[in-house]
């Protein structure tokens, strides 16, 4: 009977402690901590890019009863850091320098033990921290060393090593301590006014017998990076060289990239293809049987042409040209001209489907590069020869100027979506004479004859006799509309969902990354970085929607002039 009493009292003592355990279980929770770093892709994915953005940062949950913490950090060398006690938050932050000395573009293994104390409790926390130096992207990156860490500031070519981090993980991500490519070469700073910017673009030769294809695109040994100082959205010659190549035309390919140089983050380009002939590029006869590349430049040209166009050659080189006293180049030009001037048919002599489909693009995405002066615009004699264009350089196009508009200054008017008045729907546009008005399709770069008188010199001085002729002004409002809602054969490249779902994929992939924020984190110390304004990439996404809008209102009502 007594050892039932105790065996009773036992069970009862058990079960109450039993009980006891449960309920501080359900009112004391265990604390639940979760990891990530300012450009982390996912929790407890950690990634840094430079000595600036080293924190490891905790989030705290049912915390509620600890006050105060310590830590300690291991690296894989076995060195020790441990902090003095500390009043706890909801969230804190460790500096992973504490403990481990950087190896750019190397993995590294840290060992975190975090103790939480309260009144008399305490917690201890074992975590593993695989911490990389920037070494994950949704882009792939570039790695670029020069001999005696010379950095490229202008034409100069200076020898280099490159790396080209291009063959993405199985997540779809690339990473610095995955595969790759490589080659040896030379660099230097390409441009023309750009060449005065922080951020220089750069032009890669690898070597005319190393040839590789870089990122899925046709093997070459030359190719450029663009630094997009003025396009912030980084958005404008992707999307538009992407859409002029749907339309069947030649554009060159290219991605965007993560740059390091000499060790150093050097922040977000466009790398691409050099325009150069090429069956997978420009696809134009060998020089031999008279094929040739032309760049309509605003500086000293190779030749001027009958209307005041000026081009330098690009493929042959103006040696070869002089040596073999090549003159028809020139000629052939000098023929289109003359047949637009006199009314005749000139799309005997030009692919006039490529032709019109350049006037429309410029005009759709907004671009006085391709109209003010002509620079960095190129022909070439295609297959059927013919003259045909080459779309490049649309850098200053969606309405990315960062400069403000003022003292109504025409180039705000050209770009109709970035003014500080812009064109909209049944709306005078603002123009170029003080506070004189003209409709809408006087706003267009196509329809424009004005543009001549007021700038001088530009892409199209035979604009004013293309609108007089009935053909031109059709063509251009037929295949408008066709690429604008799909038609005759055509899909509908220029339609909303193709551009704006186009522009938001990519928006999409470098917010996914904070690739924006790393770029504009390295530059923007540099005071030019601060010069008038900086649009984001959703503003641009947003003017761009307004200026299809504005084309609609514009194409429709222009007219033979």
């Amino acid at each position: 009977m007594k050892h039932s009493f105790l065996n009773l009292f036992a069970s009862l003592l058990s079960f109450a402690s039993i009980t006891l355990s449960t309920s501080c279980r359900q009112t004391n929770p265990e604390p639940k901590l979760s990891f990530n770093t300012e450009y982390s892709s996912s929790i407890d994915s950690i990634s840094v890019i430079d000595f600036d953005n080293t924190s490891l940062n905790i989030k705290l949950t049912d915390s509620k009863n600890y006050s105060h913490y310590t830590y300690t950090l291991s690296n894989d060398s076995g060195k020790m850091y441990s902090n003095d006690t500390l009043e706890l938050s909801k969230q804190i932050s460790i500096d992973l320098k504490n403990a481990s000395h950087l190896k750019k573009y190397e993995n590294h293994q840290l060992g975190l033990s975090l103790t939480l104390i309260g009144e008399g409790i305490s917690k201890t926390f074992e975590h593993d921290v695989d911490y990389h130096f920037d070494l994950t992207s949704p882009i792939p990156y570039v790695n670029i060393t020069t001999k005696d860490g010379i950095l490229p500031a202008d034409r100069t070519k200076i020898e280099a090593e490159f790396t080209f981090y291009d063959i993405p993980m199985e997540d779809g991500w690339y990473s610095m301590s995955g595969e790759y490519q490589s080659g040896k070469g030379t660099i230097h700073a390409r441009g023309q006014g750009s060449l005065d910017f922080p951020k220089k673009s750069f032009a890669l030769n690898l070597g005319k017998e190393n040839p590789i294809s870089i990122m899925g695109m046709p093997a070459s040994h030359k190719w450029v990076m663009i630094g997009n100082w003025i396009d912030t959205s980084h958005l404008c010659n992707k999307v538009s060289y992407d859409t002029y190549a749907e339309m069947g035309h030649y554009g060159p390919q290219s991605q965007h990239v993560q740059v390091f140089l000499n060790g150093e983050y050097w922040g977000l380009y466009t790398f691409g293809e050099k325009v150069q002939r090429g069956k997978e590029h420009v696809d134009t006869k060998k020089k031999e049987n008279g094929g040739f590349i032309v760049k309509e430049v605003d500086g000293s040209p190779d030749f001027t042409t009958n209307s005041g166009r000026r081009f330098a050659y690009e493929y042959p080189d103006s040696t070869y040209v002089a040596d073999n006293k090549i003159v028809d180049i020139k000629e052939k030009i000098n023929l289109y001209e003359d047949k637009v001037q006199d009314g005749l048919d000139w799309q005997e002599n030009v692919n006039e489907e490529a032709e019109i489909d350049y006037f429309i693009v410029t005009d759709v995405f907004a671009n006085p590069d391709s109209y003010y002066n002509g620079k960095n615009v190129f022909y070439f004699y295609n297959r059927d020869n013919k003259l045909e264009p080459v779309i490049w350089d649309f850098i200053w196009s969606f309405g990315t100027p960062y400069y403000v508009c003022d003292n109504n200054n025409p180039w705000c008017y050209i770009y109709s979506p970035v003014g500080e008045e812009y064109c909209l729907p049944n709306t005078p546009c603002s123009s170029w004479i003080g506070t004189q008005f003209f409709p809408p399709a006087n706003e267009l770069m196509y329809g424009n004859a004005k543009y001549q008188d007021r700038l001088g010199y530009n892409r199209f001085l035979l604009m004013e006799e293309y609108m007089e002729n009935a053909q031109n002004v059709n063509m251009f409002k037929n295949r408008y509309s066709e690429w604008r809602i799909g038609g005759e054969g055509k899909s509908a490249v220029l339609s909303d969902a193709n551009i704006l779902s186009k522009t938001d994929n990519l928006i999409k992939v470098l917010r996914s990354g904070n690739i924006y924020k790393k770029d504009s984190l390295r530059w923007e110390s540099e005071d030019k970085f601060h010069y008038g304004k900086r649009f984001t990439p959703e503003q641009v996404r947003s003017k761009l929607e307004e200026r299809l809008i504005f084309m609609d209102t514009a194409v429709k009502a222009l007219e033979i002039q």
